[in-house]
This record gives C-alpha cells, sequence and structure tokens, in this order.
C-alpha cells in the first residue's frame, strides 16, 4: 500500500540520537587520561559519521523528494542547503586562520608549528570550495570534521539531481549506493574510514541508504508496533550498531545503521520516549554546531595548558594525553565537553538560527523577486542539526 507525506512533524527520538552521537565523535578526539578514553564504544565513534550520513538521506529525502519530482529549481535547492550548511562552516574557518595568524603575530610558535601541513594556506580555498573530502589533501585540514559537511553538500546535490532526471526511484539510488561502496574499497585507501581521502563517496554510500529508508517507509504500510513490541525493536536494533562499532565497524556501517533510523523515526518504545526529554531534546538541537566546533574548543584547551608552562600530560601506550592522573584527565574531559555544549549553545542561537532566516530571505530575493515566501519546512537543517518539521507517511 502506498503512502504519502501529510502532516509536518518532528522525528524526536532521531534529534536526540543525532545529539548523543556528536557527543561521542567529540568524545573520540578527545585523548584524555580517564578510564572511559580507550573504551571500545569511545574509540569506535568515528563510525557514527555513518549514521549521520543514513539520517541525512532519510531527511532529505523525507523533506525534499516529492518537491524536486513536481519541479523545485535545483538552485533553490542548493541556496536552501548552502544556508544551511555553510555558514557555522565559515565562521569556524575564520575563527581557525584567525587564532593562526594571531599566534604567528604573538610569536606563538613554542606552542606547535602554526601553519602546517594541517593548516596550510593551500588548504583554506579548498574548505571555503567545499572540495576537502576529494582527495585532494594527505590528510584532514583546518577544521578537521567539516570534511563531512563538505561531502554531504555535494551528495545532497547529486540526490537532487538524480530526483529531477529520474524522479525519486529506487533502482538509481540502489545503483548509487553499490558504486560508491565499490569505490570506497577501490579508491579510497582506508574504505569505510575515509575523511579526506574520498570520503565524498563513505557520504554519497550512506545517503543512498538512508533515501532507501525513507522510500520504504513511504511505500510499506508498516503498523506502529504496540510500546513493548517498539522497546524490544529499540534495544535490538541499538545493541546490534553498538556491537558493530565497538568491533570496529566496516563497509555494511550503513545497512546497520538503517534500521536505526527506522525504528527510531517510529519512535513507540521506552528508549525513544526517553529520548523525548528536554535535555535530549537541546542536544539534539546543537548537535551541528558540537560537530563542528568541538576539535577547535579541544585543541585550545590544550594550547592552554601549555601555554600556561604546567606539563599537564601523560604517554599512556605511546599515545600522548591530557591528565597526569586518571582524576585530572577526568576533570578536564568534563571541562572540555562545558565548554563545547557552552560554546555550542551560543553559535546555535548567534549563527544557526540567524543563517536559517537570513537563507530564507535571501532565496526569496533571489529566486522569488515578485512575491511569496518560503515555508519554513523548506530550510531544513542537516544530518548535525535536528530534523524538524519534515513530512511523515501516513498511510491511505
Amino acid at each position: 500500500m502506498r503512502a504519502k507525506a501529510s502532516t509536518a512533524i518532528r522525528y524526536h527520538a532521531l534529534d536526540a540520537l543525532r545529539g548523543i552521537c556528536a557527543v561521542l565523535v567529540c568524545l573520540f578526539h578527545f585523548r584524555a587520561n580517564n578510564p572511559f578514553t580507550e573504551a571500545p564504544l569511545i574509540r569506535g565513534s568515528w563510525q557514527f559519521v555513518d549514521l549521520f550520513f543514513v539520517l541525512s538521506g532519510f531527511v532529505i529525502a523525507a523533506s525534499y523528494s516529492e518537491r524536486l519530482t513536481n519541479g523545485m529549481l535545483l538552485r533553490r535547492f542548493a541556496l536552501l542547503r548552502l544556508a544551511r550548511l555553510y555558514p557555522l562552516h565559515l565562521a569556524i574557518l575564520i575563527v581557525f586562520v584567525g587564532f593562526e595568524l594571531g599566534a604567528v603575530a604573538l610569536n606563538l610558535h613554542g606552542l606547535r608549528a602554526m601553519f602546517d601541513d594541517a593548516h596550510a594556506p593551500s588548504a583554506i580555498v579548498t574548505n571555503l570550495l567545499l572540495l576537502q573530502s576529494f582527495g585532494l589533501h594527505h590528510g584532514l585540514t583546518w577544521n578537521g570534521p567539516a570534511w563531512s559537511i563538505a561531502a554531504e553538500f555535494w551528495t545532497c546535490l547529486l540526490f537532487a539531481l538524480g530526483v529531477r532526471i529520474a524522479g525519486f526511484r529506487s533502482w538509481w539510488l540502489i545503483l548509487l549506493a553499490s558504486l560508491a561502496a565499490v569505490g570506497l574499497a577501490i579508491i579510497a585507501p582506508r574504505g569505510i574510514a575515509s575523511t579526506a581521502d574520498w570520503g565524498f563517496l563513505r557520504c554519497v554510500y550512506g545517503f543512498a541508504v538512508g533515501a532507501l529508508c525513507w522510500q520504504a517507509m513511504q511505500h510499506f504500510d508498516l503498523p506502529a508496533p504496540e510500546p513493548k513490541v517498539g522497546t524490544m525493536l529499540e534495544t535490538a536494533v541499538i545493541l546490534c550498531a553498538v556491537v558493530f562499532v565497538v568491533q570496529g565497524g566496516g563497509l555494511a556501517a550503513p545497512f546497520v545503521f538503517a534500521p536505526v533510523v527506522l525504528v527510531f523515526a517510529i519512535g513507540r518504545g521506552i528508549i525513544s520516549a526517553f529520548l523525548r526529554l528536554r535535555i535530549f531534546q537541546l542536544l539534539g538541537s546543537i548537535s551541528y554546531s558540537v560537530y563542528l566546533l568541538h576539535t577547535f574548543i579541544q585543541a585550545r584547551l590544550d594550547d592552554v595548558l601549555r601555554a600556561s608552562g604546567v606539563d599537564a600530560t601523560v604517554i599512556v601506550h605511546g599515545i600522548r594525553m591530557l591528565g597526569r592522573t586518571e582524576w585530572e584527565g577526568i576533570y578536564l574531559t568534563f571541562l572540555m565537553l562545558g565548554l563545547v555544549i557552552l560554546v555550542s549553545g551560543a553559535a546555535y542561537i548567534l549563527i544557526e538560527l540567524r543563517a536559517q532566516e537570513w537563507g530564507r530571505r535571501i532565496t526569496n530575493r533571489l529566486l522569488n523577486p515578485g512575491g511569496g515566501s518560503l515555508s519554513f519546512v523548506e530550510l531544513l537543517p542537516d544530518q548535525h542539526g535536528g530534523s524538524s518539521p519534515i513530512e511523515s507517511p501516513k498511510t491511505v
């Protein structure tokens, strides 16, 4: 039985999951001397980026597939995506570059080498053009996590072009996912762990699987389970995902995370109810800022400790970690998380929300000069920033 889009809703459980996974990625990048830094779940949390990609495909397909099929202008779609993704990325890149220039001006070379390979002036251009996931650099540059934002922008455009040419059809989404997976296995030297080295293929792979998830919800009449059954399903998919991540992940990641997205989109279990608590919803709202800001804050915390002259590091298994003792490492970890959440909240209010309004006005002005305006639902967040109103499937 075919379903069609109807009432606009929020997928609250998916918002919360996004926020939790953003924090886990944050902890993955922070090497502190504490009992959980080397925990298998934390060390495998880099794989949650693939969950973001699946979720992004689900959200974008739910929000735009019908409109693109019905003639939505590609440039309108591109401008809306750019308005959502680019302002915060640009602001943080400016802050990164400004810090390097300031450190050089103040002769702070004792902290570390300024404008090194990871902060090369030439990489500023590729970061500005969102090209840092196409193998143009040997590693991550400037704001490392932004590679996935760049990859998502081009993937969204590829999806929109596909829908406009061939319609929202499963055959080309399956072909796209297959080609991207083969490309990861053949072209990308690190496979599913690719970032700057053809991470674009990784994004396309997960995004296509996420779009197929939405299509499955749209075309099959799946009755909402009873709460007890929903709880069992939610527990099962979470356990499967955690075991997969702990075991090191792999090329099957999008297909492991796809059931998580589907089950929590339905949201009928006790875990979903727990994730609807306000604290998790707030975390979901600022998750995009958390994801893009955390490495800058972590690096500056390290710089402050170096500049203070206090040796607050220890070598554990050949790895430099912050915190001479575990208690010190725990303190620094919570201090880092507090700073990340505080600054991310400010960035969400001062940059993200204002950029969404700005994007809506600018797009209206450029593409609709004769009048009329975009609805809020057209300026949707991406995988990192919440799934505010997207259309839910109602069977008919």
